[in-house]
């Protein structure tokens, strides 16, 4: 019933919105009159927190490096991707930031995991300057074809090294080739963590916030 009231909302509109090319390509069949609106943030204020010292209390005492997620914390969030890496490595801090959507049972109770809850989101951008390595780790399913996390941005203004699951909207993103470590499975995505945490520099970081203005 939800897909059939879909379908009938987007064929009778005027005019169509959205935000991911995949969502484009799927719509656009059925209007004509669609335009992709790309994801955006404020950049001249997520890049203000730069190098600023500003360490929210809950976090300043969890040791580096910090593999750190904003977001909800819902169903297509890989939690067995996330009890993998904290287990395979527990010098890592494992941080997740973002209300519960889900059952969080099978990453409780693990030492190195630290699920931090919902915060209010003029404070997010302290929080990523905390993290070591961003992660986007979400299953691919059929929904998630069809997302672009924003998070993305948020990520890249802050300079921050990041390693996601092979979503394909963004691999649709030619600028973020050898900017964002794709991972096709739960080994490689541990490997590249490492990499990133062990080869990350200035020229690297200026690079993401160059990329993050476009």
């Amino acid at each position: 019933k939800i897909e059939s009231l879909d379908y009938m909302m987007h064929k009778r509109a005027n005019l169509v919105f959205v935000d991911a090319f995949n969502l484009f390509q799927k719509k656009k069949r059925i209007n004509k009159n669609i335009v992709q609106v790309p994801a955006g943030i404020n950049h001249k204020y997520y890049s203000s927190f730069y190098k600023s010292e500003k360490i929210p209390a809950d976090i300043k005492n969890i040791s580096s490096p910090i593999i750190g997620y904003i977001g909800s914390l819902h169903n297509w969030l890989d939690l067995k991707l996330i009890r993998f890496i904290a287990q395979s490595r527990p010098d890592y801090s494992i941080v997740l930031i973002g209300p519960a959507k889900v059952d969080l049972s099978l990453i409780q109770n693990i030492n190195n995991i630290y699920i931090l809850g919902g915060k209010e989101h003029h404070t997010l951008a302290q929080y990523i300057n905390k993290f070591d390595v961003c992660i986007i780790p979400y299953t691919i399913e059929e929904y998630t074809k069809y997302v672009f996390p924003t998070k993305v941005f948020e990520y890249l203004a802050l300079g921050k090294p990041i390693v996601s699951t092979a979503l394909p909207e963004i691999l649709n993103y030619e600028e973020f080739n050898n900017i964002i470590s794709i991972a096709y499975d739960n080994k490689q995505f541990l490997s590249l963590l490492h990499q990133e945490i062990e080869m990350n520099n200035e020229q690297k970081i200026i690079k993401r916030i160059e990329v993050s203005k476009n």
